[in-house]
């Protein structure tokens, strides 16, 4: 048994429908500053990539929005984002203001769809992966993103085959993917 973490792009794909590996896509849902900081060099050293989800109106700035988290972080500057990049790390969005989904009008997710996008692809190029805000969505709102995004990401349902859908990919945390090793392990 072994595995390897690695992001959505064509390596992941052909590895496996080749069948040569278990893969876990690896996601940072925010782009904390840390991810750069602890987790960059960890990866690095033993060759795994990570897909870090942008809210881009948060690239430079403090998580002081976030009401959720007890500890205030900055978010990864627009050159710490291209440090990650260019050591093969996807760039994702994760819209613009990390908005619960369910609670906006159709031009509000257009806006948060099309303008992450664009912003991300004018720095990073083409951007294919999008991760819900708190995995809020529900068919209507998969369908307008999907007409965006290859893959989609949430946090509740979904499976991990992208090769059979690439609408309801579900995000591990690091948590589930840590207790699942150690059960393989036991």
């Amino acid at each position: 048994k072994y595995f390897i973490f690695i992001f959505i792009g064509k390596p992941k794909e052909l590895l496996l429908m080749a069948g040569l590996v278990n893969g876990f896509i690896l996601p940072f849902a925010l782009s904390i500053m840390l991810v750069a900081g602890r987790r960059l060099p960890i990866l690095k050293q033993y060759n795994f990539t990570a897909t870090v989800f942008v809210p881009v109106g948060y690239i430079g700035l403090n998580n002081d929005w976030n009401h959720k988290d007890k500890f205030l972080r900055k978010h990864l500057s627009l050159d710490q984002l291209k440090r990650l990049n260019n050591n093969n790390w996807e760039i994702a969005s994760h819209g613009v203001l990390h908005k619960s989904y369910l609670k906006l009008s159709t031009e509000e997710l257009l806006h948060e769809l099309e303008y992450s996008k664009a912003r991300l692809e004018e720095e990073f190029g083409l951007i294919d992966s999008f991760a819900f805000p708190y995995g809020d969505t529900n068919d209507y709102i998969t369908m307008l993103a999907s007409k965006h995004y290859k893959n989609l990401f949430n946090t509740s349902v979904g499976g991990t085959n992208i090769i059979l859908d690439r609408s309801r990919i579900k995000r591990y945390t690091i948590d589930e993917i840590k207790k699942y090793i150690d059960y393989l392990n036991s």
